[in-house]
């Protein structure tokens, strides 16, 4: 409430969307769960979410980070954390990030944090990884 001087999603509601259907790509870490939460603040607005395209950080980067799940067999979804340290991606870099978009940050789960992680990764994995590249490129030209 303090951080949106008592704003609420529906006082936005027609920008976000706007911000949502222009965009090429979303991306998110674990977007399925962050899509619900979309879809749900639209739908009070009177709207339905709509994107173009989307990636999942957390899904597309399980078959090459592979880490294993407990019973050995399976690979797990990295958490976010997990992400961002395999990416080479620093706590320091995010929140020096944060100071310079917000004045400030928190860290894991606000989502300030949580989506210059994303950010990071997104961009870290575009000049790192010619495969996630390559896709990221095909799900714009779709």
């Amino acid at each position: 409430a303090e951080l949106s001087e008592g704003r609420r999603f529906g006082d936005d509601a027609d920008e976000i969307y706007t911000d949502f259907a222009e965009a090429d790509l979303i991306a998110a870490h674990n977007f399925p769960f962050d899509f619900q939460f979309m879809s749900a603040e639209m739908a009070r607005a009177g709207r339905t979410f709509h994107y173009k395209n989307s990636l999942c950080t957390m899904r597309r980067l399980t078959p090459v980070m592979k880490l294993l799940r407990s019973d050995g067999r399976n690979y797990k979804y990295p958490r976010l954390a997990e992400m961002r340290d395999y990416l080479g991606i620093t706590a320091g870099d995010i929140l020096s990030l944060g100071e310079r978009l917000y004045g400030e940050t928190g860290g894991f789960h606000d989502a300030r944090y949580d989506a210059m992680v994303v950010f990071s990764a997104f961009m870290r994995l575009q000049e790192t990884m010619t495969d996630i590249s390559d896709m990221i490129i095909k799900a714009v030209n779709e």
